[in-house]
């Protein structure tokens, strides 16, 4: 037996490995960092639409105008949409938490995480509002977009005045999605 035997790597060996891990680095954190902004975008797409429908589903069972808007502190309507936003009852409609018996705080959502934004495009309110039918008072579309503003990776949800939601489809495969319009979405 040969007592001068060694066990480990030699010079060549570890450097061969190095090489190897910083190839398989190269390829692997940009795609890593893409996922990760696209699956953040789309989480975000996916809280609102969950808000949505829960508003819907409550002006329908309580009978009454359920309103969603955005809200920089979790209890009035102010803010950006990526601050957050609140879902309430608003029994007299005018889009405000009036207190008392009338208005009740049902749902909040905090401000969107990394530098995320979302937006609504709408007509005339900021806000979603839900009657007992089920209907919305007006059409919009939320746009997501991530921090870097990189339209390839936003997503929008459209709301009708049904009071139905959808997400947002690449139909022309150009590699962004499209509002309800079928115009491409774009990140200011």
């Amino acid at each position: 037996m040969n007592k001068n035997q060694t066990n480990g790597f030699t010079l060549i060996e570890l450097l061969i490995t190095i090489a190897i891990v910083g190839i398989i680095a190269m390829v692997g954190i940009p795609s890593f960092s893409n996922s990760i902004k696209k699956n953040s975008v789309a989480s975000t797409i996916n809280d609102i639409q969950t808000t949505l429908m829960q508003a819907r589903s409550e002006a329908v069972t309580q009978n009454i105008t359920i309103s969603v808007c955005s809200s920089n502190d979790q209890a009035t309507c102010s803010g950006t949409w990526s601050d957050g936003w609140i879902t309430f009852s608003d029994e007299n409609e005018d889009g405000t938490i009036d207190g008392g018996d009338l208005d009740e705080l049902l749902f909040v959502a905090d401000a969107l995480k990394a530098d995320n934004e979302l937006r609504l495009v709408a007509g005339t309110t900021g806000m979603i509002q839900y009657q007992s039918s089920g209907y919305s008072d007006q059409s919009g579309v939320f746009i997501s977009c991530p921090g870097d503003q990189d339209t390839d990776y936003s997503r929008a949800l459209i709301v009708s005045s049904s009071g139905m939601v959808r997400k947002s489809r690449d139909s022309d495969s150009n590699g962004i999605y499209e509002d309800n319009l079928g115009v491409d979405l774009t990140c200011p």
